[in-house]
């Protein structure tokens, strides 16, 4: 019983600590497994709801007009223009009538991978309710991220509600 115990947590410890990276390109084909920009993505969504925890997707250089929801610890992280170290990865609502990113990664006080969106321009989106941009809640990092022509009734950029991790 003991040594089956033990490498049942042997198991779920190995499992809980390979990450897993996601990759998502304008010129990437939704029948790929995501797992290398040769077999990127190029719906970002599908990206997400392929990952777990501590997981993280990485976008392409591009305009992407989609929203995202993303999932408790999933990361979401740009590319940067080499010479002018601005995001180059756009997130572009014109059209959707809808925020561009949801997380909620609620603190919980238990360890769990923190949610990071970084490196990315939200631009043009609008939302009915609160946060045109972008609704965060609960442990999420959010930076070097540029938000610009977003509106909302309240909130137009990112609203945060709850505990942030950090902004910048």
């Amino acid at each position: 019983m003991k040594r089956n115990l033990t490498s049942v947590l042997s198991l779920v410890l190995v499992l809980g600590l390979s990450a897993a990276n996601r990759y998502v390109s304008l010129d990437g084909n939704d029948k790929n497994d995501g797992l290398s920009w040769q077999t990127a993505l190029q719906d970002i969504q599908q990206a997400v709801n392929l990952c777990s925890g501590g997981d993280t997707v990485f976008l392409a250089s591009g305009i992407y007009n989609q929203p995202v929801s993303l999932k408790e610890g999933v990361s979401l992280v740009g590319q940067t223009d080499i010479i002018t170290g601005l995001p180059s990865s756009v997130l572009d609502g014109t059209g959707l009538n809808s925020r561009l990113i949801t997380a909620a990664n609620p603190v919980t006080g238990h360890p769990s991978p923190v949610t990071t969106i970084r490196n990315l321009i939200l631009q043009n989106a609008h939302h009915d309710g609160v946060g045109g941009a972008a609704m965060l809640s609960g442990a999420i990092t959010m930076s070097h991220c540029i938000v610009r022509g977003c509106s909302g009734q309240q909130a137009g950029g990112v609203l945060i509600k709850g505990d942030l991790a950090e902004a910048s």
